[in-house]
Formats: C-alpha cells, structure tokens, sequence
C-alpha cells in the first residue's frame, strides 16, 4: 500500500522480520519444552514473549 502522497509504502501485519522472530522464538520454546510438533501452546507462548 501507498499513503496519499503515493512516496512510501506503508505495511499491513506482520512483516517478514517479525515472522521470523516468532518462527524463532517458537522453534526455542518447543526445544526447550522438548517438543517435536509445535502446537497451539507453543505458538502463544510465542506470541505473549514477542509482544513482552
């Protein structure tokens, strides 16, 4: 997307960085959980330590 003055795009969401990150914090916690799948959990877990 543009904003009005069409110069800069601006972004929606989440970006490639920050999905990313949560990729990376998801994939921690369900090694140290000792996880093979990463569940529901593991993913809000996720989420709750990127927003902190």
């Amino acid at each position: 997307m543009f904003d009005t003055n069409g110069c800069r795009s601006t972004t929606l969401g989440s970006n490639v960085r920050d999905l990313v990150a949560l990729t990376n914090e998801a994939l921690a916690i369900s090694i140290i959980q000792k996880k093979s799948i990463i569940d529901t959990d593991v993913i809000r877990s996720a989420l709750h330590r990127q927003i902190l």
